[in-house]
């Protein structure tokens, strides 16, 4: 299984397993911006949760997925996690 990034048109691309995801997620507490992204699954604040994904810092593994997160949703409006 894996996690996908998907717009109101259709999935962006494939951005995790859910290992990974789950570390991401892991990685990510403490961040409010991210926590309520990861927990609602979706978000209009597209640039706001791009910059803390760009800056989250962890085990390379994450921080590769963090970065292939934000890379993916770069110019959208509103993003939807699909589990």
């Amino acid at each position: 299984m894996s996690v996908e990034l998907a717009n109101e048109t259709g999935v962006l691309d494939q951005v995790a397993s859910n290992g990974g995801f789950s570390d991401l997620v892991a990685a990510s507490k403490g961040n409010r911006v991210l926590e309520k992204f990861f927990g609602v699954g979706a978000t209009d604040s597209v640039e706001a949760v791009r910059a803390e994904l760009l800056r989250l810092e962890g085990e390379p593994d994450v921080e590769d997925t963090a970065r292939a997160m934000a890379e993916a949703m770069k110019g959208q409006e509103l993003v939807y996690l699909i589990r």
